[in-house]
């Protein structure tokens, strides 16, 4: 585990910002705190368990470092009698340290599943090596790879329940309503979200800016389309993590959903050890000075499970009673925000 990892499970113990989940035979090497936590929590939704999930350190598949610690991990995980799937998680690596990771995994004799969000799923694919496009999707791949079912269809697109759910709820905002706004606290699932949005047509600012989409002339100051991780460096210098603490992204929070060209907030809640034992308690008393009947939806995604001390199924219910839209993952968020988006974009058409 390399410097700045915030996030493991070994041997079943929980370090850092981690998640209580069931022991089984899947294992994560992930260059993303949030990105292991959002594969690990999913896998256990679905039913099967965690070998060792080990972080590296965001820094680690840098040409610079060259992915010391994702090999050195991978090869253990590969001697482990009791991992039968591998995951690897990480924002795009340097190409010729991907390169390495990817031959290597192609070598260890078991099953992985590679998550470099960004890339090219066609520039991962090698013999015994699946690519997914997702977090969420890597951890359905690995759970069908472990069962020997056949792998699950990627879900880039809404369903015709979720458009309607989502087309009804847009009914009331005015169409001046345009912007997404992401407030995260998960850096990966800040980033993840600015390249599903993109893919759909939405170019975002942001702080920690993708390729493609542009930085925020003002990091305190949104405009039009913008995604924050309000746990990068610039946020956190001698504050706590919003993880920890969500004041500060509470308040950005409702920052975005006071700014009259809002059409939908999108925000995480981690949930697990590390984290605040009252995440949704703080927000509620925010939103509670709020008129919901004339403001932006709101769109969440809770990382976390049932076994973590906050209970995954009593924050959500408390978010869903307070009005907030609850997606099954972050990419599928996302997803529905852009929809969100586009459903206003075509209201601008028409009334143009």
């Amino acid at each position: 585990m390399g410097p700045d990892c915030g996030t493991a499970i070994v041997n079943g113990i929980p370090l850092g910002f981690a998640n209580v989940v069931k022991r089984g035979a899947i294992g994560v090497i992930g260059a993303s705190g949030t990105g292991l936590q959002e594969v690990t929590c999913r896998i256990d939704q679905l039913g099967a368990g965690i070998s060792q999930a080990l972080g590296t350190g965001g820094h680690d598949l840098s040409e610079e470092i060259g992915g010391i610690s994702m090999l050195f991990a991978l090869d253990a995980l590969a001697q482990d009698d009791e991992t039968h799937v591998i995951v690897l998680i990480s924002k795009p690596p340097s190409p010729i340290v991907a390169r390495t990771i990817l031959e290597r995994a192609e070598a260890c004799g078991k099953p992985v599943v590679v998550n470099f969000l960004g890339a090219n799923p066609h520039d991962l694919a090698r013999p015994n090596i699946t690519a997914a496009t997702t977090l969420a999707s890597a951890a359905d791949i690995a759970v069908a790879l472990l069962n020997d079912q056949p792998l699950p269809a990627v879900e880039n697109e809404v369903s015709c329940d979720d458009l309607t759910m989502l087309q009804n709820a847009c009914q009331s905002l005015p169409v001046h309503r345009q912007a997404i706004r992401g407030v995260f606290a998960g850096g990966t699932f800040c980033y993840e979200a600015q390249l599903i949005c993109q893919q759909k047509g939405f170019h975002a600012a942001s702080n920690t800016p993708v390729a493609g989409n542009r930085a925020l002339a003002n990091i305190w100051q949104s405009e039009d389309h913008t995604l924050i991780d309000m746990g990068d460096d610039d946020f956190t210098r001698g504050k706590p993590h919003p993880m920890i603490d969500p004041t500060l992204r509470n308040q950005r929070l409702l920052n975005e959903l006071n700014d009259s060209h809002t059409a939908v907030v999108l925000f995480d809640l981690v949930l697990g050890y590390g984290t605040s034992a009252t995440p949704v308690s703080e927000l509620l008393d925010q939103l509670s000075h709020i008129d919901m009947n004339n403001a932006p939806l709101l769109i969440a995604h809770v990382c976390g499970t049932e076994a973590d001390p906050q209970i995954r199924s009593q924050q959500i219910s408390s978010l869903q009673n307070a009005g907030v839209i609850i997606a099954n993952s972050n990419a599928q968020a996302a997803l529905w925000a852009s929809t969100v988006a586009q459903t206003q974009l075509q209201k601008k058409e028409l009334n143009a």
